[in-house]
């Protein structure tokens, strides 16, 4: 039998070129892909600019940056007694009277990062976390004190909606020479008491569950 070469080097081209336009497969289905639960906020130099502003405001004693860098409701938290804690007035005024009682004050930034927690998280919103070094020297005793302090911020709205502020106090009457004042019982065995929702605030955390600091002597006065 005789084979037509010129034909089968033909019909093997057009196979060759049916296969390079056949269509490819479809990709299968990926699974989607989920936010991560925790990131780099998109609005983090933002957030950071409304915390160093407030933090400024503070220290410079300037009502309308401290107010400015607020929103509707907003509450400071110290960490050494659950019940210490005060609005933006009660604030603003604690730093008033400091501005009489100290001198030099500055404000020192050491780090500062903004993250977003998704919702449906617990604590699901902007934060920011902020360190930093405050000094001042003490009009009455002439003595210069320093101390590093963390604060970490709840962002709603792009304005500070919460705010705790950590740092040794004792590590401020050391350097004074001074001796640091008596607990009072009465408020050490206070409830911070914490929102349960936030109404029409956008992107705040629900706290639950906020524990209870009790008095370790259990109310007893010793003889």
């Amino acid at each position: 039998m005789k084979t037509n070469v010129p034909q089968l080097i033909a019909g093997l081209a057009l196979l060759g070129a049916a296969a390079c336009t056949a269509p490819a497969p479809p990709p299968a289905a990926q699974p989607e892909a989920k936010p991560a639960p925790i990131a780099i906020s998109t609005a983090a130099d933002s957030n950071i600019a409304v915390v160093q502003a407030y933090l400024n405001g503070l220290v410079m004693a300037d009502s309308s940056a401290v107010r400015g860098a607020v929103s509707p409701g907003f509450m400071s938290y110290e960490t050494w007694i659950p019940g210490d804690s005060a609005n933006v007035d009660s604030v603003f005024a604690g730093w008033q009277h400091r501005a009489t009682t100290d001198t030099d004050q500055k404000l020192e930034k050491t780090a500062a990062l903004s993250v977003s927690v998704a919702a449906g998280q617990k604590f699901a919103g902007d934060w920011v976390y902020y360190w930093g070094t405050y000094s001042a020297t003490d009009k009455s005793l002439g003595k210069s004190y320093s101390v590093p302090f963390f604060c970490t911020a709840l962002m709603a709205n792009g304005k500070i909606y919460k705010d705790w502020t950590y740092y040794d106090r004792l590590a401020v009457f050391d350097q004074l020479g001074v001796a640091p004042p008596s607990p009072k019982t009465a408020q050490a065995t206070k409830t911070m008491q914490m929102p349960k929702k936030i109404s029409g605030v956008k992107n705040a955390a629900t706290v639950k569950n906020v524990p209870t600091l009790k008095d370790p002597s259990g109310g007893k006065k010793g003889k």
